[in-house]
């Protein structure tokens, strides 16, 4: 649970970041993505994405969820592209 919720924190941070200077287009884009997965998804795509890229586990977390969420989001039957 306490890695879903942080998950989610990071998530809630990033569509955030419009309002301190971030691209409004790519967290739109990232909302869409994002915005019709289910409960626990997300995590399930971060842990995926750690999985399969053990070369980056010294980076830090912010960076592995994004990494992990914009690969997902560019898969041909996810919304961002």
């Amino acid at each position: 649970m306490e890695r879903l919720n942080y998950v989610e924190g990071i998530i809630d941070g990033f569509l955030y970041s419009p309002m301190f200077g971030g691209s409004e287009q790519s967290m739109h884009a990232l909302k869409i993505c994002v915005g019709g997965m289910q409960s626990g998804q997300a995590l399930a795509i971060v842990d995926q994405y750690m999985k399969g890229n053990p070369s980056q586990w010294d980076w830090q977390m912010n960076l592995l969820v994004h990494r992990a969420l914009y690969a997902a989001c560019k898969e041909p039957s996810a919304p961002l592209q």
